[in-house]
């Protein structure tokens, strides 16, 4: 699903690139070279923007794996989960630009919901190569 919408965005930009690029050909009466080197400033900034939300997106999902993967382990269901930018669970100096934190709320097999900050990823090598915390938020409590 979200292959889909990355598709669209990027041919979104080409397509906002090759108008531009029409654009500035009829109102500067630009040269070949000139619009040439528009062109390829356009792909790059292009290609630079695709890069930034695909290597986004593969953070968020393999953050989202690693959690995932823990609650199934342990039995849990994940209920909600959001992601914690100022978590207060885990401290600032000890987490990596790497990792990610979320809160999340599980059920385990006996209906008892319980809140959790986890936070995935090594602090050397980040989500990437697996590895969670989880800090409990609050005790056990009956749903």
């Amino acid at each position: 699903m979200r292959i889909k919408w990355l598709l669209k965005i990027a041919l979104a930009f080409v397509l906002f690139a090759a108008l531009a690029s029409a654009i500035a050909v009829v109102r500067w009466h630009l040269d070949t070279k000139s619009v040439s080197s528009l062109a390829w400033a356009f792909m790059l900034a292009i290609f630079g923007i695709a890069a930034s939300i695909a290597l986004h997106w593969l953070f968020e999902a393999n953050a989202q794996s690693i959690f995932q993967t823990w609650a199934t382990a342990e039995g849990y269901t994940i209920l909600r989960f959001r992601r914690a930018f100022l978590s207060g669970a885990f401290s600032f100096w000890t987490t990596s630009r790497g990792q990610a934190v979320y809160f999340i709320t599980v059920r385990d097999n006996q209906g008892v919901e319980r809140n959790a900050c986890v936070r995935c990823g090594r602090f050397a090598t980040g989500v990437f190569s697996g590895g969670i915390e989880v800090k409990w938020m609050d005790g056990p409590k009956p749903s």
